[in-house]
């Protein structure tokens, strides 16, 4: 047996016993464990009991303000960082949002505060609502030619508009609002509705791929692979199901 085996039976027990509700835990969790094995595990950061995470009232917070759920706005985040807001992404996108340093600085979170939970989380969420804004907009003037903006667009509209907002908000968060705009307006041209995303603007996004359709006048931003990005939509929807049967919504 090693000399050092009583050290180490301690350290182990140490970080056995370690506060779990702790912001760190989940980051210590992921780097020394899930991430040594050189492959995504399956591990719960959910608290228990009706909580998510230790950020549960800066969603609520800030879910409030955008008018989400905000088990939505949790789902976002823990889809983007496992809650960890120290996580740094390949590209370099940072915080519990995974924001990229120049979009969290627009937003109001200078990068000094790109792992400050709260400064993150804030920027992330005007981020969303920047892009709800513009989405309404470009969705209601594809929908209603005859309209400038959103607040002329008709009952109806609107409500057409809003039904799948969430899905198109989502796309844009991961892919950006260029190639969902594209793909709107791909579904309006080849006769797809272009205010509902399942089968219709989700698979105008797919057809990005193809040079056939993104080499079509009325696509701006090139070839794009959605793979990614309509996974990313779902497993953000799936999760927020799951945390509305484990947390409450006020």
């Amino acid at each position: 047996m090693s000399a050092n085996a009583d050290t180490l039976a301690a350290k182990i027990d140490s970080v056995c016993n370690y506060d779990r509700s702790a912001p760190r835990y989940a980051t210590v969790l992921k780097r020394y464990y899930e991430q040594s094995l050189g492959r995504q595990v399956k591990i719960r950061y959910l608290l228990g009991r009706g909580q998510l995470s230790v950020y549960d009232q800066l969603f609520r917070n800030y879910g409030k303000r955008l008018g989400w759920d905000w088990r939505l706005l949790a789902a976002v985040s823990f889809v983007e960082s496992r809650f960890d807001p120290y996580e740094v992404s390949s590209k370099g996108a940072r915080g519990l949002m995974q924001l990229m340093p120049a979009t969290a600085s627009r937003f109001g979170c200078p990068v000094g505060l790109l792992t400050d939970p709260e400064a993150n989380v804030q920027a992330g969420a005007r981020l969303i609502a920047s892009m709800e804004t513009s989405l309404r907009s470009r969705i209601s003037r594809t929908v209603q030619p005859d309209i400038q903006q959103y607040s002329d667009a008709s009952p109806e509209t609107k409500k057409e508009v809003e039904k799948d907002l969430v899905c198109f908000t989502l796309a844009s968060y991961n892919a950006g609002l260029g190639h969902v705009f594209d793909a709107i307006a791909l579904a309006d041209t080849l006769g797809y509705n272009p205010a509902v995303w399942k089968d219709n603007v989700e698979y105008c996004l797919r057809l990005k791929s193809d040079q056939t359709y993104y080499k079509m006048p009325c696509v701006a931003h090139g070839r794009f692979n959605a793979r990614v990005t309509i996974n990313y939509v779902r497993e953000v929807l799936d999760y927020y199901e799951e945390f509305c049967k484990v947390a409450p919504k006020n």
